[in-house]
């Protein structure tokens, strides 16, 4: 059985569940907000195994034995809750919630996409870029800081041609620095960020599904081309190393399902800046003719590692 953790609030979710049953592929949707009332849990440590169960309210056990793989994205939208509850007990809840479902995620012994441990890589922007040279990727020179000296004396040993942006998981738009944001650096005495020189070129999204990718070549006008209404996609085939690298670091960083943003300069060198631990794929699938007869490649290689059900043994690295 294949299961679809998540809220059906999210469009990425109620898409891959959909995307299973209209390919014929028996999936069971889990809907957070069904837990941890509507939907209990029963979980126990025998040895080195999970055992467990999920149970309804119709009484039907759903047992972790059956599951062989998960699709999951807890977290997004909150878990169920009484109405009369206050905010320090909502968040009391989710808290609970998402802690015991990411001991399930991490030790069960089923496919997911993606275990907790590996997700985390991106929690630290710099952490994971420093990984990320070890799979044989290039990347930005980077600095982090919180001193207006530091960040000045980079701005002017790169022309001025610096980006700047989170150090977290926090989501931020990438911005090209300016004189103007000199002017003001004394607001960042109580917070550091991270800074990078800026890589001139095309910007291009690979999603790495198990052992294919989907690459889409990005024209944009915005450093953030997320937030680029005019933004245009089109498919784009990698050198062989470097698709070699892409699936080094996907593997390495055990993500089945990544999705790696990368940047080629005029003279034809390749600089990751991150990769994406849950991404939303659907958005360029659809922007992007990758030049095959199915309208969802991506889709299809993920239903495909769905139902094969491998289980992932590896532990993403740390520093």
């Amino acid at each position: 059985m294949i299961m679809v953790l998540g809220s059906n609030q999210e469009n990425i979710v109620t898409h891959v569940y959909r995307s299973l049953l209209s390919r014929e592929i028996e999936a069971l949707m889990i809907e957070q907000s069904d837990i941890p009332n509507t939907v209990r849990i029963i979980m126990e440590a025998k040895g080195k195994e999970l055992k467990g169960y999920f149970l309804q309210q119709d009484s039907k056990k759903i047992l972790f034995e059956d599951i062989t793989s998960i699709y999951a994205r807890p977290g997004v939208g909150y878990f169920e809750v009484y109405e009369q509850y206050e905010q320090k007990e909502i968040d009391f809840v989710n808290s609970e919630c998402l802690i015991a479902l990411t001991w399930l995620l991490e030790y069960g012994n089923f496919l997911v996409l993606n275990r907790p441990s590996a997700s985390r890589s991106n929690a630290s922007k710099p952490n994971q870029i420093s990984l990320i040279q070890q799979f044989g990727l290039q990347v930005p020179r980077t600095l982090i800081t919180n001193d207006q000296q530091a960040i000045k004396e980079f701005y002017e040993n790169h022309n001025g041609e610096v980006i700047y942006k989170s150090i977290s998981s926090v989501r931020s738009i990438v911005r090209k620095m300016t004189e103007e944001d000199l002017n003001r650096l004394d607001t960042l005495r109580y917070s550091p960020i991270q800074i990078q020189e800026c890589i001139d070129g095309i910007d291009i999204r690979v999603h790495v599904v198990g052992q294919e990718y989907f690459a889409s070549e990005i024209c944009s006008e915005e450093s953030d081309y997320r937030y680029d209404r005019t933004t245009s996609m089109k498919r784009f085939d990698l050198p062989d190393e470097v698709a070699e690298a892409c699936f080094k670091t996907a593997d390495g960083l055990n993500l089945p399902l990544a999705g790696i943003d990368l940047r080629m300069t005029p003279e034809g060198a390749f600089y990751c800046f991150e990769a994406n631990p849950s991404p939303v794929y659907i958005y360029y699938e659809r922007k992007t003719n990758f030049g095959v007869s199915s309208p969802e490649p991506i889709t299809d290689a993920l239903c495909s590692l769905l139902k094969q059900g491998i289980r992932q043994e590896k532990t993403a690295q740390t520093l």
